[in-house]
């Protein structure tokens, strides 16, 4: 029969995807501390200990915006005035010392050991380390956000930002926590567990004080720690769904197996034995297939349990945290949590733009 000859399959298999239904992770924190509205420094009873000008170095039109002192007495000056760049070291009896030319304007200066000064360079949106003994920059850090006041503590820099918060950061640029203050500050300091951040709206200007005790004391029960529990529970729960869509998919891999089978089989009945070899080549294809595409889904699977894992873990941990941890430690570390959080928010979401998460059935065309 011509037909036998002409037949040369029962049909063509192939593999359709599409993409599955994404839901989406709602990100409206980022680990901030909000704290209440601070308390007013009204009364500030200042000592007259010394005066001198500061006209006897190079340049006469200075403007003072920062200023440090160090250990041996030393004192360094941020000179703001335009063009001017410079920081100023003089001696605690006014007598000049030296210049330091700078790479722009800078507004504040603190201390950070015996030879080593921390400037903030609003413009360039910087701090920037100085040794003032070979007048030498070391190192920067970039804030992002325009940068204005700054102290150290001895072990972490405070820096107050245009983006109106306050950020404590450590020596090698690793922001350790962050509070929003909802107003712009330019000058910071602390003593005795205490922030003291000045603001200024019009010709008023303020001087606000925040106890650091009170914020980090409520810190586990903050919205922002909340947050972090609720986004790990949450991409839990999506990683979950996720995994559940693959093994459906996977089951209804084997009914349309086991539905073009019948098909096959049907067809087989009304012809000759020419076509069973056609059919053994078609389901040995098939096999192959379904073997491809379910090698294909459970690898996903894994990925998906992997990511799944370490979510719970991160879980795990910030209950620990809350059981266990140290307030201020919980305070500091915040912002490390978030970074994992949105590294694993960031990769749960990238998966599912990836074509091997597309929703795969096999089809025959007879």
């Amino acid at each position: 029969m011509k037909f036998k000859k002409n037949v040369k399959e029962l049909g063509n298999l192939e593999v359709k995807s599409y993409s599955a239904k994404k839901i989406l992770l709602k990100k409206e924190k980022q680990g901030q501390v909000l704290v209440s509205v601070s308390n007013t420094v009204d009364t500030i009873t200042l000592t007259h200990i010394r005066s001198f000008n500061t006209t006897d170095g190079p340049s006469r039109t200075i403007s003072i915006t920062g200023i440090d002192m160090f250990d041996d007495l030393r004192i360094v000056m941020a000179d703001n005035r335009r063009f001017n760049n410079q920081l100023f070291i003089m001696n605690h009896e006014g007598r000049f010392i030296k210049t330091i030319r700078l790479e722009d304007q800078c507004f504040d200066v603190a201390v950070i050991e015996k030879n080593t000064v921390a400037i903030t360079l609003v413009k360039k949106k910087k701090i920037v380390f100085i040794d003032v003994n070979s007048s030498t920059e070391q190192r920067s850090i970039y804030t992002r956000y325009r940068c204005y006041g700054i102290y150290y503590t001895g072990e972490q820099l405070v820096v107050t930002l245009d983006n109106l918060t306050i950020q404590f950061v450590d020596l090698s640029g690793n922001t350790l926590s962050i509070l929003s203050i909802g107003k712009r500050s330019l000058y910071c300091s602390m003593f005795n567990n205490k922030l003291y951040y000045t603001t200024q709206g019009g010709a008023v200007s303020c001087v606000y004080s925040i106890d650091l005790n009170e914020v980090v004391g409520g810190v586990k029960s903050s919205a922002a720690f909340a947050d972090l529990e609720d986004r790990a529970k949450d991409t839990s729960v999506l990683i979950g769904n996720l995994i559940t869509e693959k093994q459906n998919n996977r089951e209804s891999l084997g009914v349309q197996k086991n539905k073009i089978i019948s098909e096959v089989q049907n067809i087989r009945a009304g012809i000759n034995n020419h076509l069973l070899k056609l059919e053994k080549d078609l389901l040995d294809k098939l096999d192959n297939m379904e073997k491809k595409q379910n090698e294909h889904i459970e690898s996903f699977i894994q990925k998906l349990s992997e990511m799944r894992r370490k979510v719970e873990n991160i879980s795990v941990d910030l209950e620990k945290t809350k059981q266990h941890v140290s307030n201020f430690q919980a305070f500091l570390g915040i912002h490390e949590w978030n970074k994992i959080i949105e590294i694993e928010e960031k990769d749960c979401m990238f998966l599912q733009t990836d074509q091997i998460m597309n929703h795969r059935d096999i089809h025959i065309t007879c």
